[in-house]
C-alpha cells in the first residue's frame, strides 16, 4: 500500500469517529479555538489534501446515483448564493456547511474506500463514535446533568424536562439523539449476526438494548414507529423464500411468544403503544410541526422549487427541509439514490451464492432504509444530524462494492 493511500485511510478513520461523536457541536476550548471549529477545518484540510496531493492516483467519478446527488447538492448550493444573500448570509453559510460535509463525506468514502475490509473498519469506527454518544445519553438520563447539548439551560431548569431527563448527548434535541440510536441498533444487530466471538455478541445485545431504552426515554414517537416498520420489513422479507419447515417453526415460535405475552402483558403492551405512538396533529407538538412543515413548503413554493439556499429553521422533517432548502432537483436525486440503493440490495439478496456476512448486512441495510423513511421525519433539523451524510456514504459504498463483487463472481 502506498504512503498516500495510508494517509488517506487515517484521515477517513479519524473522520468516522469524529463525525458520529458529533464533534461539530463541541464548543470545548482548545487554546484560542474549540473542537467544533478545529473539526470543520480538519474536514476542509483533508478534502484539499485528497484533491490536490492524491489527485493523480484517485479519481472522483460522477457515475452513479449517489455521486450525482452529492455533487449536484454542492453545485446547486453554490449557485443558489443570490437567494441566500437575500435572506441572510448566516443562513446560507449554515446550509453550505452542511452541504460541504455531505459532499466531503461522500467524496472520501467513494474515492478511497475501495474494499470491504476497509469499509468494515470505517463501519467499526462509526460504531464506536455512536457508542460514545450512547454512554453520554445514559449519563444524562440518569443524572439529569447536561454538559454537551446547546439546550443545557432549558433541560436543567424547566420542571418538565428536569423530570423527564431526556437524553441528548452531543445532539441538539432528544429526537436527533433517538435518530442516531436507531442506526446504532441496526449496526448492533449486524455485529450480533456476523460476530463469531461470544463477547462481541453480548456487547452487541447490550448496546442494542440500551439504545432501545434511550429511544423510549426520549419520547420520540417517530423513531419508535420507524423501528416497528424496520423490524416488520426485516421479518416479513426474510420469511419469504425460507425452507417450509423453518418457516413453520418460526411461525409457531412467534405465535407462542405472542400468546404468552398477551396473557401476562397485554394491558402494559396496549398502554405503552397508546402513549408512545399517539399521533394527534390537532394539538401539542404535532400541531406545531404541521405549522413548521407548512412554512417550509411555502418557502419551497415561493422559490418556485429552486430552494431557499439558506437554513429556514428547525422544520422537524428531514425530507421537507431538504426539499425547501435545496430544491426539487436535489430532492429528486436523493430519492433516486435511495431507490437505486434499494434495488442493488434487493438484487444482492436474491443471489444464491453470496457470503453470509454480506447477505446479512444487505438484508439489515435494506430494512433500515425502509424504516429510515419514517425515522427522518422526527429530527429537529437536518443541520443537527449532519452525520446522516456519512450514513448515506457508507450505504452507497457498500451497495457499490457488494454489487461489484457479485458481478465478478466473488
Amino acid at each position: 500500500m502506498g504512503f498516500e493511500k495510508k494517509i488517506a485511510r487515517v484521515f477517513i478513520y479519524i473522520y468516522a469517529v469524529l463525525c458520529f461523536c458529533q464533534a461539530k457541536t463541541l464548543k470545548i476550548p482548545i487554546g484560542k479555538y474549540n473542537v467544533a471549529f478545529i473539526y470543520f477545518i480538519y474536514i476542509i484540510f483533508a478534502f484539499l489534501l485528497m484533491i490536490f496531493v492524491f489527485r493523480n492516483q484517485y479519481k472522483y467519478k460522477i457515475n452513479d446515483s449517489y455521486t450525482k446527488f452529492i455533487t449536484t447538492m454542492l453545485v446547486w448550493q453554490l449557485f443558489n448564493l443570490p437567494f441566500g444573500l437575500i435572506n441572510g448570509i448566516e443562513g446560507w453559510l449554515l446550509l453550505t456547511r452542511l452541504v460541504v460535509i455531505f459532499f466531503v463525506s461522500g467524496y472520501m468514502l467513494k474515492v478511497y474506500v475501495t474494499s470491504m475490509e476497509m469499509l468494515k473498519k470505517v463501519f467499526l469506527l462509526s460504531y464506536l463514535g455512536m457508542m460514545l454518544q450512547m454512554f453520554l445519553g445514559v449519563f444524562e438520563h440518569v443524572t439529569g446533568i447536561y454538559f454537551w447539548t446547546s439546550t443545557k439551560e432549558l433541560f436543567e431548569s424547566h420542571p418538565f424536562f428536569m423530570a423527564k431527563k431526556y437524553p441528548c448527548a452531543m445532539q441538539e434535541n432528544p429526537n436527533d439523539f433517538a435518530c442516531l440510536m436507531f442506526f446504532l441498533i441496526g449496526m448492533s444487530y449486524v455485529y450480533f449476526k456476523i460476530s463469531k466471538k461470544t463477547i462481541m455478541k453480548v456487547i452487541a445485545i447490550l448496546v442494542a438494548g440500551v439504545s432501545g431504552y434511550l429511544i423510549v426515554a426520549s419520547d420520540s414517537r417517530g423513531i419508535l414507529l420507524g423501528i416497528v416498520v424496520t423490524v416488520a420489513h426485516y421479518v416479513l422479507s426474510n420469511a419469504v423464500g425460507k425452507v417450509k419447515k423453518k418457516r413453520i417453526l418460526q411461525s409457531c415460535i412467534c405465535i407462542i411468544i405472542v400468546f404468552v405475552f398477551c396473557i401476562y402483558r397485554i394491558e402494559w403492551f396496549t398502554n405503552f403503544f397508546a402513549i408512545k405512538l399517539d399521533f394527534d396533529m390537532s394539538y401539542g407538538s404535532e400541531a406545531r410541526r404541521v405549522e413548521l412543515w407548512t412554512l417550509a413548503l411555502n418557502e419551497f413554493v415561493r422559490t418556485v422549487g429552486v430552494g431557499t439556499g439558506f437554513h429556514v429553521g428547525n422544520t422537524h422533517c428531514f425530507w421537507i427541509e431538504i426539499l425547501s432548502e435545496s430544491g426539487l432537483v436535489v430532492f429528486v436525486l436523493l430519492i433516486g439514490f435511495l431507490l437505486d440503493l434499494y434495488k442493488k440490495l434487493t438484487l444482492v439478496i436474491s443471489k444464491k451464492y453470496i457470503k453470509e456476512t454480506l447477505l446479512i448486512s444487505a438484508k439489515v441495510m435494506r430494512s433500515v432504509l425502509i424504516g429510515m423513511l419514517i425515522v427522518l421525519i422526527s429530527p429537529a433539523s437536518v443541520l443537527n444530524i449532519y452525520w446522516i451524510g456519512f450514513v448515506f456514504g457508507i450505504m452507497a459504498v457498500f451497495g457499490s462494492l457488494v454489487t461489484k463483487q457479485m458481478l465478478e463472481g466473488q
